[in-house]
């Protein structure tokens, strides 16, 4: 009478051990798509502020006018993008004969110091073609709040400088990750 139950007891168990292991499989599974999918929140997000932030207006008519022309005191509200390609090959600046730049972000030199200061486009790129980042290893959200400190105006929109956005995504590895541990 005993052996019976006992045979029911163990095959019981052993369904129950069967449906674990599936349903922790399933749980795993789903964690790691929710992580692919928070990443590309993320990523879709800071395209999204970056395409906000460098996207010109469109300009209001006034009662189906045009809108006055730009003061002559302030000057032309407008930049040339050049890439960090030119800069590199073309530190002083010297006419190369190329009067497009191979892509279209704005990277400038600080005045005052001498350093890289890249658009949100550039810098954008910057991050994306980073050796860490590549890897997996950054917190854009982290890396997007250490940057805020440092965005200077340029008169073309926030530019970054070059030491402050390797600093922000070297200072994010730490919170890269973390989130479903």
């Amino acid at each position: 009478m005993r052996h019976p139950f006992r045979e029911r007891k163990e095959r019981h168990v052993k369904d129950l051990e069967g449906k674990l292991n599936s349903v922790t499989s399933q749980n795993n599974s789903l964690l790691v798509e929710i992580d692919r999918l928070q990443r590309e929140n993320e990523k879709v997000s800071t395209q999204y502020e970056i395409l906000r932030a460098t996207t010109t207006p469109v300009q209001p008519t006034f009662n189906g006018h045009a809108p006055p022309p730009e003061s002559p005191v302030a000057g032309p509200m407008h930049f040339s993008p050049v890439s960090a390609h030119h800069i590199v090959s073309n530190p002083h600046g010297e006419h190369t004969g190329n009067t497009v730049p191979p892509i279209s972000h704005r990277i400038d030199v600080s005045r005052s110091t001498g350093e890289r200061l890249y658009g949100t486009g550039a810098t954008w790129d910057f991050i994306q073609n980073h050796e860490l980042f590549r890897r997996g290893m950054v917190d854009i959200s982290l890396v997007s709040q250490r940057l805020q400190p440092h965005a200077l105006c340029d008169g073309s929109g926030p530019a970054f400088p070059e030491s402050a956005i390797i600093s922000a995504i070297e200072d994010s590895i730490g919170g890269a990750g973390d989130e479903l541990i």
